[in-house]
């Protein structure tokens, strides 16, 4: 449809010369051709035919849809209508039409492509026969929106490159952003134009989130207008109030348009972050980091990054931490060694002790310079870690020795901590002394109700002590005990440490089938977090 067919003789026209030749007697249809004369023409057809009309929604509201309503009330048995639009007509009777199967509905979620017809797409349109993980970028990229889809295949087939394809999707001047500036952006009014473009910085768009955005009282009005009309807004589950977000490339389309206003993308994104940090739930203050770090205000995205390191370690979101301190200059790094100490301690994990003993070198200077005793004590820890690692007990146990000495008497957890640390060294010397430190080191972290830490400990007591001094029931109740901690906590990366040390002990034991189920679960959940040292 075009604007000019919201003229009913017009579109009458148009439709009659499109219909004549299935028409059996076009002597029914008079010379200015109407309604009634076209419906009796149309009663004569001798087999079935689809009506296709698209862009239906440039005629809501007019004449011409009022007469298409009309047809579809009086249809011809052989006559079928299919109305392809972007929001729902607001038809009184629709549900009626409904439930006596005279209507179907087909929305977004249904007409998105599944994996299967995305590969059958490109296998049989374009001659590609591309793989599971290639399949698994591109339904992620487009999230199974047709036209991003095919434009992905197209770009794909003469890049000869799907990946790159992916990549470029978004470019300036490609055929995805004509594709929305033409299509959608700039066939709505030019307020709602601004609130499309404004909002889009949001992961999560609710009301009120877009009132102290934009500094409007009407958020939630348009947000229903901009769902209802399909204008790639999802709605996240059913609460109230409602939740909402943009499809990943029109968001990114309608960013790349607000970017060309410098000055009001970082106060966009500076409104955002302030909101969202007096929301202080993790949700809320994880999106407040990333729009701080967006409005490139580091001194205020520090300070959230810093009190995150700990909920994200726990839930296994390191990985997006680290990205966040990537952003951060060194003069603000060197202003909150928490950042450093929580970084080393990540790429001790990540078995980069290298680069570990470098950051943390840098913690312990700045704490020593700063004063900081318990920042001092928790560098001295994470350095004792890398040269236990390293096979280098001796100064291991000084690093851990010193830290105890200048832990303050209150910091319990810390202590406990340093105790499990410690004993992991001194395991190759002297295991009565190790046993004692986590002995303690347990009692304090089930005291202080530390989940994380009384796992990390019976992980450490099971594998260390038990299993050296042959108490393999004890080892395995451990072992046990901190693989369900490490569930309450959705902490898949110890977990998986934690069942690969059971499965060996299992395997001790004599126990393979179990030992076996468990060394696969391991493995699972090694490469998916893509850690090596658990698929070796």
């Amino acid at each position: 449809f075009e604007r000019q067919d919201r003229d009913p003789r017009c579109f009458l026209r148009w439709l009659t010369l499109a219909l004549e030749p299935f028409l059996p007697d076009t002597s029914l249809i008079t010379e200015e051709p109407g309604f009634l004369s076209l419906l009796n023409a149309l009663l004569g057809l001798t087999g079935p035919l689809l009506l296709v009309l698209d862009d239906c929604q440039v005629i809501f509201d007019s004449p011409t849809f009022d007469l298409i309503h009309r047809l579809l009330l009086h249809r011809p048995p052989r006559l079928f209508l299919a109305l392809a639009s972007r929001c729902l007509p607001d038809w009184d009777d629709l549900p009626q039409l409904q439930s006596r199967g005279d209507v179907r509905l087909l929305q977004a979620e249904e007409l998105r492509f599944i994996p299967d017809e995305a590969r059958n797409l490109a296998v049989d349109s374009y001659g590609m026969d591309i793989s599971p993980v290639q399949l698994q970028a591109l339904m992620a990229r487009t999230e199974g929106w047709p036209i991003a889809v095919q434009l992905a295949l197209r770009a794909a087939l003469s890049l000869g490159n799907l990946e790159e394809a992916l990549r470029h999707l978004e470019e300036p001047g490609g055929p995805l952003p004509a594709y929305l500036a033409s299509e959608v952006l700039e066939a709505q009014p030019a307020q709602l134009r601004e609130f499309l473009r404004d909002t889009s910085i949001l992961g999560r768009l609710t009301p009120s989130l877009c009132n102290a955005l934009l500094q409007i009282t009407d958020a939630e009005e348009k947000l229903n207008r901009i769902y209802r009309e399909n204008l790639f807004l999802y709605r996240e589950g059913t609460g109230y109030p409602p939740s909402y977000r943009y499809h990943p490339l029109f968001a990114e389309f309608l960013q790349g348009r607000l970017r060309e206003d410098a000055i009001r993308w970082r106060t966009l994104h500076r409104r955002a972050a302030e909101y969202l940090e007096q929301q202080d739930d993790q949700g809320s203050l994880e999106q407040a980091v990333e729009h701080w770090l967006a409005a490139e205000e580091f001194s205020r995205a520090a300070p959230l990054i810093a009190r995150l390191a700990h909920s994200m370690w726990e839930s296994s979101r390191f990985d997006r931490w680290q990205e966040w301190t990537a952003h951060l200059p060194p003069a603000e790094l060197d202003r909150h060694p928490d950042i450093l100490l929580s970084l080393g301690q990540a790429q001790i994990d990540y078995s980069r002790l290298d680069e570990a003993l470098t950051t943390l070198s840098r913690a312990e200077r700045v704490c020593r310079q700063r004063g900081d005793m318990a920042g001092l004590s928790r560098a001295l820890r994470h350095k004792g870690t890398v040269y236990w690692r390293w096979g280098e007990h001796q100064q291991a146990i000084a690093c851990f020795t010193e830290a105890l000495q200048h832990l303050p008497a209150d910091r319990r957890r810390d202590r406990a901590a340093l105790l499990n640390t410690l004993a992991l060294a001194q395991a190759g010397t002297d295991l009565t002394a190790a046993r004692r430190a986590f002995q303690e080191a347990r009692q304090i972290m089930a005291e202080e109700g530390d989940k994380f830490g009384l796992a990390t400990v019976l992980t450490n007591l099971a594998g260390y002590v038990f299993l050296r001094q042959g108490e393999f029931p004890a080892a395995l109740r451990a072992l046990e005990k901190a693989a369900r901690l490490f569930e309450e906590l959705d902490n898949r990366h110890y977990l998986s440490y934690c069942l690969t040390n059971t499965a060996t002990l299992l395997t001790l034991m004599g126990e393979y089938d179990r030992a076996r189920e468990l060394a696969r679960q391991a493995l699972h959940m090694g490469r998916e977090l893509e850690m090596l040292n658990i698929e070796g």
